[in-house]
């Protein structure tokens, strides 16, 4: 072999004179570049894959609070991979807290002691022991109670506010003191932060020693109706006989003993409650027609709780439509409405809704208003005035729903 490519002599009898076949390689069809960038592609998808527990990978369980991230992610909230992996490890953790607390088999795999869960009828003190070890399994996960409406965002880690830092910082040496008496007003700037950390304080006031231990790490905001279904999202998996309950407002828990006994439990402080103290909370009576007309004061079932979802949903779209230009906010309150129908379609006795129907009505007209006079009132204003009649029928002694009717009147008028 010689020269600068690879030839074989090959020889051959009668006339045909010596041929050279070349072995030549053909140049390839695919660029090394090409290749290079593929495989920089693989190498970082798999680091991907590696490094990050909730990227690509799918949910362990499938619960209602499985369900009501589909039902956000529909709506086009951020919802990602991390919130449903997230619920998942959040559930291990409560069995896991409930093993110990029911003093079950150590050894036992998590699979075993779920199907031991699922297959007993838990007396009263037993049935106490379970919620308490989940509000544990919360408390040392950082969640703090503060409004939040989605589940999406409960799930997503923050920072403490600066001003409440500030303040569990300032009393952390002291915190026998009682939170009526911190001196909110140094802390904070004007009087609207000064309310905000007010009820920052007053509803995580058990805990304040718990945040000054872990001032600096994230938290997990949350509220009495995400509270909630991260509960129901457990009694999925263990088939436990628990069920969200609503008042004016608040949604709390309600654990079945049998048919005819239960015990009530306040997500947002982690203890037992009573039906009484919720109609001092609501100034709903047990005997008013909204507790007769099951509205109030009853369990919901799966597609009623649903329908608080569309709700709080409607309720997020007002919310930001406020902060939108004329030309946008016809479109969130569009959708506040189509949500709030929804509410109404899962959920036909929660009349109360109609008002929220009202509203957004009532605030479209005011945003088109604002483009064009003609057919105004009888496309926004009448359908909002009938809707805010209709929950007023329901609840007659509401006031803000009466307000609701005055005030549209009285635009009409001018």
């Amino acid at each position: 072999m010689n020269g600068k490519r690879n030839r074989i002599k090959k020889k051959k009898t009668g006339k045909n004179r010596s041929t050279r076949v070349s072995f030549t390689p053909r140049k390839s069809r695919f660029p090394k570049t090409a290749i290079m960038i593929a495989m920089l592609f693989l190498i970082g998808f798999l680091f991907l894959l590696s490094a990050s527990p909730y990227i690509f990978k799918s949910s362990k369980y499938q619960t209602i609070g499985h369900q009501i991230l589909d039902i956000e992610k529909r709506g086009g909230f951020f919802v990602n991979n991390s919130h449903y992996l997230h619920l998942d490890n959040l559930i291990d953790k409560m069995i896991e807290n409930i093993m110990i607390k029911l003093s079950l088999d150590k050894n036992l795999t998590h699979a075993k002691a779920i199907k031991q869960l699922q297959q007993t009828d838990f007396p009263e003190n037993e049935a106490e022991a379970i919620l308490e070890a989940i509000n544990k399994t919360l408390v040392d996960s950082n969640f703090v109670h503060q409004k939040t409406q989605l589940l999406s965002l409960t799930l997503t880690g923050r920072k403490l506010d600066t001003d409440i830092q500030n303040i569990v910082n300032g009393i952390k040496n002291t915190l026998q003191i009682s939170v009526e008496n911190i001196d909110v007003a140094s802390y904070t700037r004007g009087s609207a932060r000064e309310e905000f950390v007010k009820t920052f304080l007053k509803e995580n006031k058990n805990i304040l020693g718990y945040l000054s231990q872990h001032i600096n790490d994230d938290f997990y905001f949350t509220d009495c109706y995400n509270t909630t279904v991260i509960y129901l999202s457990i009694a999925d998996v263990l088939n436990l006989p628990l069920y969200s309950v609503h008042i004016p407002n608040h949604s709390f828990l309600r654990w079945y003993i049998d048919e005819a006994n239960y015990l009530n439990w306040e997500a947002t402080k982690g203890k037992r409650s009573n039906d009484y103290s919720y109609t001092i909370l609501s100034g709903i009576k047990l005997s008013d027609s909204a507790v007769k007309n099951g509205v109030y004061f009853r369990k919901l079932n799966r597609s009623e709780n649903f329908g608080t979802r569309y709700i709080l949903m409607g309720n997020v779209m007002i919310q930001t439509a406020e902060m939108q230009n004329s030309d946008k906010k016809v479109n969130y309150y569009n959708k506040a409405l189509q949500y709030f129908n929804k509410a109404l379609a899962a959920n036909p006795n929660f009349s109360v809704v109609k008002n929220n129907i009202g509203i957004a009505y009532e605030l479209l007209g005011n945003a088109m208003l604002k483009k064009e006079r003609r057919r105004i009132t009888t496309e926004y204003y009448d359908p909002a005035i009938d809707s805010y009649k209709e929950a007023l029928s329901a609840f007659p002694r509401n006031q803000d729903i009466r307000r609701n009717v005055e005030s549209l009147k009285e635009k009409l008028r001018e």
